[in-house]
């Protein structure tokens, strides 16, 4: 059964009938395991608040970022009686085996398996929850990212434009490439496992990701395919 991750904008969670929006959006993709990354929004805010004002750095800005995350996740599973918070894969695996919808824990899952993927992840403001969520789509791996947000996708519309216009952030169109990965040289020339600290690297998806995208706000939710697989 293919994975479908869901990425939730973080616009989008004051808006009316949001569950009912998003069990319609699910419809879309009867046979899947269905995989929901809730974005930051006014969340997410109140930490770059605080990091313009603190001067909380880079790096503790994005953790602190992905912890608000889990404030958001938790309001969705409070809406949807079908989903489940899970933080690992194998926790995920064991609730789609109940026939539940997942609700990914960003904070924990990234803290575990950042250190082992190959596909490395900037820790600064421009990758937010959209660039987080392809880089988990793309290291699980997953078949494909439905990006979920307020707007429609403009026609003749590129990744790189549609970070200028604040659709999407400023690290996404990297961060879906299948060109983008930190396997040492060596270790790909050589078909051979790659380390970091001793650590195995998992090195995710090599092709490309298929990429969807659905106006949650429409009159009715549809998924224009924005990139084939």
């Amino acid at each position: 059964m293919s994975i479908v991750v869901f990425k939730l904008g973080g616009s989008l969670l004051d808006s009316p009938g949001l569950a009912d929006r998003l069990v319609a959006a699910f419809a879309l993709r009867p046979h899947s395991q269905k995989l929901i990354i809730v974005g930051g929004g006014p969340t997410a805010d109140v930490v770059r608040a605080w990091d313009q004002r603190h001067q909380l750095g880079e790096e503790t800005a994005h953790w602190l970022a992905l912890k608000s995350l889990s404030l958001n996740a938790a309001l969705i599973e409070a809406l949807l009686p079908e989903t489940v918070v899970a933080a690992t894969r194998e926790a995920a695996e064991q609730a789609w085996k109940e026939q539940k919808v997942v609700i990914l824990s960003a904070f924990e899952f990234i803290q575990c398996e950042e250190p082992r993927q190959s596909l490395s992840m900037p820790h600064h403001w421009d990758c937010t929850s959209d660039s987080i969520a392809a880089w988990i789509a793309r290291s699980w791996p997953a078949d494909e990212l439905v990006l979920l947000k307020s707007a429609p996708w403009p026609d003749q519309t590129t990744f790189e434009s549609a970070a200028s216009s604040g659709l999407l952030d400023r690290t996404f169109a990297r961060m879906v490439s299948s060109r983008h990965s930190d396997l040492p040289e060596e270790a790909a020339s050589a078909n051979q496992p790659a380390t970091k600290e001793g650590i195995p690297l998992i090195s995710g998806a090599s092709s490309e990701l298929r990429i969807g995208w659905c106006n949650l706000r429409g009159s009715a939710p549809t998924i224009a395919t924005i990139r084939s697989s």
